[in-house]
């Protein structure tokens, strides 16, 4: 939890909900070696609910793992170890890089299915091929079609250890997994051929134990559905990011491509095609419509007590992308990863800072494409009368000479 709020992003809910489960796994049933991660017949953890993977790096922490207090205080931070989500290579004991949702589900079952034909072809008088692979999987990893394409393939071909537990909240990014979902996701598991268990209370140590004996002992794959209660805690959700696009003719009949994203998209867009019809152009239908945010660290500091030039040397000198003078005040802006740093570089300097926090600024760029020169310079031009847009650029297919019409 600390690590979460120190980094002020990620997800704390979801490695305190499963606390109970990763405790059980790595203290009484997985085979694993810290003074040697990559030891060959170790169990495999996949953490396909990549988003919770504070919940894997305490563990490997705890565990005994080349992982520092201090390098969990650096979650979400720019190469440290312990990144957003499980990136192979960063990190000891990450078996694999998880994120997009689903993914995990499938690369277990590729380990799995790697055990399964490793231990045919090399064990012989002895087994030296001989692990389980386990995976966790939330709500929106049953969601998607890898999840669906690869279990039903684990179950065609019996891979009797592959061990996979549902984190069943009946929680998306939108809500209530009602919204959009409805499977059985027991039953539909069952269908596919795989051994399949309810624990009611992921607090219940010696259910959960009970669990996982049964699951080793089966000979098929696993699934177990664990229903994990969430209390005080939020999910630290972002925002749909996408941008607006749209295609159209410019005057005189010239191809144009136009990007806009501004502090009022929708009164932009009705401005630009208002302005393009006076020139004589047309705007096209949209591609696609929404609007895009970049997410920052703003840092406010009072400006009655600093001289500008002070607070600017120590912020830029600090890593701050940003800064400027508002009213009684001055804004810093920073990477989101990096604030802290630049808050330090402030402290260290025995400033104050009035308040910092994570925000959501919205962004104006208008790009324009074309051949007719005159008619876009115009535009242009129009376009900069806009008190929504911050910034305004065209990029005209022709030369210097051509435009300047030398």
């Amino acid at each position: 939890m600390d690590a979460v709020q120190k980094a002020d992003s990620g997800h704390p809910g979801t490695p305190m909900a499963l606390a109970p489960l990763a405790y059980v796994l790595w203290t009484q049933h997985l085979r694993y070696n810290p003074a040697d991660p990559n030891w060959l017949n170790r169990d495999r953890f996949v953490l396909s609910a990549g988003h919770a993977s504070m919940l894997l790096y305490s563990v490997l922490y705890l565990t005994g793992y080349d992982l520092t207090l201090d390098d969990l205080k650096q979650f979400r931070q720019w190469e440290s170890k312990t990144p957003g989500h499980p990136e192979l290579g960063y990190t000891p004991g990450v078996e694999t890089t998880t994120g997009p949702l689903g993914q995990g589900i499938g690369n277990s079952v590729g380990m799995a299915v790697a055990e399964a034909h490793m231990g045919a072809v090399f064990n012989r008088e002895q087994k030296i091929i001989d692990h389980h692979v386990y995976f966790i999987a939330s709500d929106g990893d049953m969601m998607e079609g890898v999840s669906h394409e690869s279990a039903s393939f684990a179950g065609h071909v019996k891979l009797g250890k592959l061990i996979g537990f549902y984190d069943d909240n009946h929680i998306t990014i939108e809500g209530d997994t009602a919204l959009t979902f409805s499977d059985d996701t027991g039953a539909r598991f069952e269908a596919y051929g795989w051994h399949v268990q309810h624990v009611a209370d992921i607090n219940d140590l010696t259910a959960l134990n009970r669990a996982i004996d049964a699951a080793k002992a089966a000979s098929m794959p696993k699934e177990n559905i664990e229903r994990a209660i969430k209390k005080g805690t939020g999910e630290l959700e972002g925002i749909h990011y996408t941008e607006v696009t749209y295609e159209g003719y410019g005057p005189g009949g010239v191809a144009i491509l136009i990007s806009a994203l501004s502090d009022n998209p929708t009164r932009t867009v009705a401005e630009i095609r208002h302005r393009l019809t006076r020139l004589g152009g047309n705007l096209g239908p949209p591609h696609s419509v929404s609007y895009l945010f970049d997410r920052k660290g703003q840092i406010y500091i009072d400006a009655s007590k600093y001289e500008e030039d002070m607070v600017l040397e120590v912020a830029l000198d600090g890593g701050a992308e940003d800064f400027r003078a508002e009213g009684e005040q001055y804004i810093v802006t920073t990477d989101p990863h990096g604030m802290h740093t630049v808050e330090d570089a402030i402290k260290g300097k025995g400033m104050q800072i009035v308040e910092s926090e994570i925000a959501f600024i919205p962004k104006s760029t208008v790009r324009i494409e074309g051949k007719n020169a005159q008619s876009l310079i115009r535009l242009l031009e129009d376009l900069e009368e806009l008190d929504d847009v911050q910034k305004v650029s065209a990029n005209f297919d022709m030369d210097v000479e051509q435009m300047t019409g030398a």
